[in-house]
């Protein structure tokens, strides 16, 4: 009789499952965009449910949070539905994904803070911005390339730390890449349609397209930095996968983004691209086929290349003679001159262009109004110290990835995703490095999601190697 009263109870205890809550969160959540939409928009009402969602699903794991950020970031869903601007979609995504890492961490002795320097430099570059907003002639430009500086710096931890496992690295990779696949079949067919159309070809073919989707992919030069970035990481994801299908389709990727950051026109991209190919061969095994391979490549991309391209490409040799070098030149010389005026605090993060408008530019010059290099746009906005913590955090980058090889080499990890992925990063940043020199990018999430992958592939190849470790080894140590 005790048996039975105790199976009615459980029985009772049953009635309710967790599959009927979600039945009525669900009736709820529907039953309350019903009613917000006779009040608001559409793009709002289903913006907050994407938010509820959203939050719902960070609390089953974590690590789709970072998943969600880079599709929105790369999807560019602010610009294509303006009405999700007032959200402020991206920073909830990462305010969210933290607060619930956070309270994961401090509620589970099984989720551990990856440690690393790279987090002070970062706090370094953090404080230093803050100091340079106390000089800032625009203290709302300011304000805001500060809060987009530590929006980066979060979701770079959030990688690092969410990133914990090969598999979640490749699922991280190949939506990576599918995503800037997205963005590159646009600009092609978006170039193919304007070359049809145009009645100058050659001026067409020498300006070249981006994704114009705006943000740091509008035009050809910030979107031919995105593909620097990323035909490293799909060509070496040809070299680290097995499945047939899955090379075709990884290689099919790298000749897209070749071909797309062609379609770009930007003389920086290529110089990237051609930087990226030479650490390739110089961090080969066998030097002498990959030369042949390298030399192959660089011919095909050149043969490929159309002829306006092509004598655009030449003429930067002149570059008195070629107005975009020219300019770039006497912004540089602007740049110097802050870091001259102001060699501690610059003249303020993201403040470059109203101080080169109202004091530094030239009488009669007009066109961009941004330095066109990362170094100087470091050193002329934050000052010396700014630029030694920029230098710092690319040393680190190539300082890890090699560490990564090393500890994949003593520990024997035959895992092609750690050290092709470690040499990928290599190549994705030297890109960045020759391109940036052309470019004002620091405040473009291309660097800190290099940066953090490069932490979490050396986190993962640490922990695989401890793992590997015989028994006797780990209680010896």
């Amino acid at each position: 009789m005790a048996n039975d009263s105790g199976l009615a109870g459980t029985q009772r205890t049953q009635l309710v499952e967790s599959r009927h809550l979600w039945y009525a969160a669900l009736v709820v959540v529907s039953l309350a965009c019903g009613i917000g939409l006779l009040f608001a928009g559409p793009t709002l009402v289903f913006g907050l449910m994407g938010i509820i969602f959203l939050a719902v699903m960070l609390l089953h794991n974590p690590y789709l949070g970072a998943l969600a950020y880079i599709v929105f970031e790369y999807t560019r869903l602010s610009a294509m539905f303006p009405g999700l601007r007032d959200l402020q979609f991206g920073k909830l995504i990462v305010l969210t994904t933290l607060i619930i890492f956070l309270i994961r961490r401090a509620t589970s002795h099984d989720i551990k803070i990856v440690s690393d320097k790279m987090y002070v430099l970062f706090l370094a570059w953090l404080g230093i911005s803050l100091v340079s907003m106390a000089v800032a002639m625009n203290m709302q430009m300011a304000l805001d390339a500060t809060i987009d500086l530590a929006k980066y710096f979060v979701i770079s931890f959030l990688i690092i730390n969410l990133v914990n496992t090969i598999p979640k690295l490749q699922v991280f990779i190949w939506l990576f890449l599918l995503l800037n696949f997205k963005l590159a079949q646009f600009q092609l067919r978006s170039f193919a349609a304007g070359l049809s159309s145009t009645s100058n070809q050659s001026f067409f073919i020498q300006q070249g397209i981006g994704a114009g989707s705006g943000g740091f992919f509008g035009n050809g030069n910030d979107f031919g930095i995105a593909m620097v970035i990323v035909v490293p990481l799909a060509f070496y994801l040809f070299l680290s996968v097995k499945s047939r299908i899955l090379k075709i389709v990884s290689g099919a990727l790298t000749a897209t983004f070749v071909i797309a950051l062609l379609r770009s026109s930007s003389r920086g991209a290529a110089l990237g691209l051609a930087a990226a190919t030479a650490l390739y061969w110089a961090r080969s095994r066998n030097k002498l086929v990959n030369l042949a391979l390298v030399l192959a490549f660089l011919a095909g991309f050149w043969a490929i290349a159309s002829d306006p391209w092509k004598e655009r490409f030449l003429n930067a040799q002149n570059y008195e003679e070629d107005g975009t070098a020219s300019s770039r030149i006497t912004l540089w010389k602007a740049g110097l001159s802050m870091l001259a005026d102001h060699p501690l605090t610059g003249i303020g993060i993201n403040n470059f262009s109203p101080n080169w408008l109202s004091k530094y530019r030239p009488s009669g010059v007009g066109g961009a109004s941004v330095v066109h290099n990362i170094f100087l746009q470091a050193a002329s906005e934050l000052g010396l110290g700014g630029l030694v913590v920029v230098v710092a955090v690319l040393i680190l980058i190539f300082r890890r990835n090699q560490e990564t090889r090393r500890i994949c080499r003593e520990a024997n990890l035959n895992e092609p995703w750690l050290t092709n992925f470690s040499l990928a990063l290599d190549c994705s940043l030297i890109g960045f490095i020759v391109h940036g020199f052309f470019l004002t990018v620091l405040y473009y999430p291309h660097l800190y999601i290099i940066a953090a992958l490069t932490i979490a592939l050396h986190a993962i190849a640490k922990k695989q190697a401890l793992s590997s470790l015989p028994v006797s080894s780990l209680l010896s140590s």
